[in-house]
């Protein structure tokens, strides 16, 4: 009957292979084909596992699992007998099966095996049925298996990780009943022995559940793709999955992994995502609340905003916020540089670009006053050894250990490390990758087999330091069994604990020379004018703010919403530069909305003098600026004072001139920002230099000179004649 557990007459078991004795490969030599290797059959039935109980092979008590069977072929199967299986003594003896792997990269090799490797021997003592199964459909199976029957397959275990799973068996139409399987699941079974055998120590493991998603704006600031918002933060979305995930920690200790830019994104949604702001809205442009009645308080969650009118909230994003700020009480955050931007491909300008990020502080992270610790992780645990001079608050850095290849770290990559100061932990790639094919690779089960199976394999290398081992939950993973992922990771011998603590202790010294960066992950670096074009729309937002005034804040908007447009997330969006040039273009039509208009042409009556230019606003907000001016050598403008300009009004300016040599000069006007910042309005203006006047001068002198020279001879002649005529 479906869901029971029945003993069964004693069958003979399947023709056992070898299992996979290949040479051990180094972990650091594993690239992201470990994660996505695909070990799936063509099986005509697809098992999975959603639940297995202890998750450990136990010495005590039975060993329970359980999960779905689904008919992927066109006809109906039928008498579908599902088996427990296991690298038993018997296999063991007959040398048809491996014994318990004991190494991390016995594990890697493991997980990436062929999906149809006889790895183990069925048990036929235990079997669940299934009369029958259409095509297409989906039925759930439970298999129990005894202490009795454990022991009786493995007298004595040996510590390390054994292989265990279901294979299922049946008929139809077309495929005879047989003793092949027509399906299997596979996954691991650490054993660690308990009370006198037990090793003396415990082994750290750190679970970080990042929180990243692409975060884009239109010209006016307000998100993009909302609808894509909206499955995102759903139970099903990448966002609701992973905060569901960390959620079914349930007290144990879980580190998050967070962009500051994700909350603030969410609280727009929550708000109805408003266009941006160039000032705060003021109390006359808020509508009174009508005040609490008795029992009632008018205190509401710092998050909780109420949508903009005429514009409707997100319905998932604010209990998405309610329950983020529940799930980072009292558990270790790691915030990200403020929109994760992409520290690989900046190049020289990493040490501004996260310096910037840096300086940014998540609105929401700050209003729930979480206490966060700096950290730095690329796409996979990837990041430029060349990037991690820029790191200058001392960051925890997130490193996968493929970075360390086997020629620099023979002995496999470090747990812990520092480079320049920077502490690194160094994430598993093995145990992000979850167990082996053909069932799905990273749900909670798979991904708590692989880790338990990692730390397993680390405490018997060394019962009393052994290594700690960290994984990135990836994003993938499905939320509806995160229980069992937690649940299981109940052991005495693990202990689970935060990246800090892990990175606390000892350090191995790690050079940037020494890591490895493929080339896959520099091709996909972005373009050097994509950092450029988010510079220039920080410049381009900071101007604004400027003339705004103390009141405005859009330029850390601005400067928020440029650095998300970097973001590790984006890389691949052929669209992640133009949303920035739009962006900046929309401010740039609102800086030139204070214009600067000069007359068409100033005449001077000596070297200096003083004329008029006209500054409009066509803003509805109050503006400060100022006139400067470009000309040649000769010819001395000083810059105006600042200058107050009310919402949508004019107003003349006067400008003191001074030439310095005689001729038309030409005068370039632009209206700045109070530092000096230009708007975009400029105005050209000739200047007729006044020294003329000097040669207007010069003539007059002589001419007057010539006038007194000529009365002076006359009078002299007239002087003589008269004394000629007394005599």
């Amino acid at each position: 009957m479906l869901g029971t557990t029945t003993a069964a007459p004693a069958a003979p078991a399947t023709d056992p292979a070898t299992a996979a004795t290949a040479g051990a490969v180094s972990v650091a030599d594993r690239r992201d084909e470990t994660r996505t290797a695909a070990t799936a059959d063509d099986a005509p039935l697809a098992l999975t596992i959603d639940a297995l109980d202890p998750g450990v092979l136990p010495r005590t008590g039975p060993v329970t699992i359980s999960g779905t069977v689904t008919n992927n072929d066109d006809v109906e199967w039928r008498d579908v007998r599902l088996y427990p299986y296991l690298n038993t003594d018997d296999c063991l003896v007959d040398s048809t099966c491996g014994g318990p792997l004991t190494t991390v990269e016995e594990l890697v090799e493991a997980a990436d095996s062929d999906a149809e490797a006889l790895v183990g021997e069925r048990i036929t003592q235990v079997r669940d049925t299934i009369t029958e199964l259409a095509p297409g459909a989906t039925t759930t199976f439970s298999l129990t298996v005894p202490q009795r029957v454990l022991r009786q397959e493995i007298a004595t275990p040996e510590p390390g990780v054994y292989w265990f799973g279901v294979q299922a068996l049946g008929y139809s139409e077309s495929t005879p009943d047989d003793l092949v399987a027509d399906g299997r699941a596979r996954t691991f079974l650490p054993y660690v022995p308990t009370g006198a055998a037990a090793p003396s120590g415990t082994v750290d493991a750190a679970v970080v559940v990042p929180l990243r998603a692409p975060i884009t704006h239109r010209a006016d600031g307000s998100l993009t793709r909302t609808k894509r918002w909206e499955r995102r933060l759903s139970v099903d979305g990448g966002l609701g999955r992973m905060l569901a995930f960390g959620e079914a920690a349930s007290g144990q200790t879980v580190s998050w992994l967070v962009d500051p830019a994700v909350p603030d994104a969410v609280r727009r949604l929550a708000s109805g995502n408003p266009a941006r702001q160039l000032l705060p809205a003021t109390p006359d442009d808020e509508e009174e609340s009508e005040s609490p009645t008795d029992g009632e308080t008018s205190e509401q969650p710092e998050t909780e905003l109420e949508p903009a009118p005429g514009l409707e909230a997100l319905p998932n994003a604010q209990p998405w916020l309610d329950r983020a700020q529940s799930a980072f009480a009292g558990n270790e955050v790691l915030a990200l540089p403020y929109g994760d931007p992409d520290l690989s491909g900046a190049d020289t300008s990493t040490d501004e670009l996260y310096a910037t990020a840096r300086t940014q502080q998540g609105e929401v992270l700050t209003g729930w006053d979480t206490t966060t610790t700096p950290a730095v992780s690329g796409p996979d645990g990837y990041l430029d050894p060349e990037a991690l001079g820029a790191l200058s608050d001392e960051p925890v850095v997130l490193l996968t250990d493929r970075m360390f290849g086997e020629e620099e770290y023979p002995d496999g990559p470090p747990a812990t490390g520092e480079v320049g100061g920077n502490a690194v932990a160094v994430t598993s790639s093995g145990a992000a990758s979850g167990g082996p094919g053909p069932n799905p690779r990273q749900t909670p089960v798979e991904l708590r087999q692989r880790l338990l199976s990692e730390a397993a394999v680390r405490l018997l290398a060394d019962d009393v330091t052994p290594d700690p081992v960290l994984v990135e939950i990836p994003s993938t993973v499905a939320a509806e069994d995160a229980d069992e992922f937690w649940e299981g990771l109940d052991k005495p011998w693990l202990s689970l604990t935060g990246v800090g603590p892990v990175v606390a202790g000892e350090r191995t010294e790690i050079t940037a020379d020494s890591l490895t960066y493929p080339e896959e992950q520099l091709a996909q670096e972005p373009m050097s004018s994509l950092y450029a074009e988010a510079a220039r729309l920080i410049e381009a937002g900071g101007t604004l703010q400027n003339i705004l005034g103390e009141q405005s804040t859009v330029g850390g908007e601005v400067t928020r919403e440029a650095l998300t447009g970097t973001s590790f997330e984006l890389r691949g969006d052929d669209r992640a530069y133009t949303r920035l040039t739009v962006s900046r273009a929309w401010i740039d039509r609102r800086l030139r909305s204070v214009e600067i208009s000069a007359p068409p042409g100033v005449t001077l009556s000596s070297s200096s003098g003083r004329f008029s230019v006209t500054i409009s606003n066509e803003l509805d907000y109050i503006v400060e600026v100022q006139v400067v001016a470009e000309a040649d050598s000769g010819v001395e403008l000083t810059t105006s004072e600042p200058i107050v300009l009310g919402a949508d009004s004019s107003t003349s300016v006067s400008l003191e001139v001074h030439t310095t040599r005689p001729g038309v000069h030409d005068v370039r006007l632009a209206v700045t920002d109070v530092d000096g910042q230009p708007l975009g309005s400029s105005d050209t203006v000739p200047v007729r230099s006044g020294q003329v006047s000097i040669v207007i001068w010069g003539i007059i002198g002589a001419g007057v000179a010539i006038l007194f020279v000529a009365i002076a001879i006359r009078l002299f002649k007239r002087i003589r004649r008269a004394r000629a005529s007394r005599t």
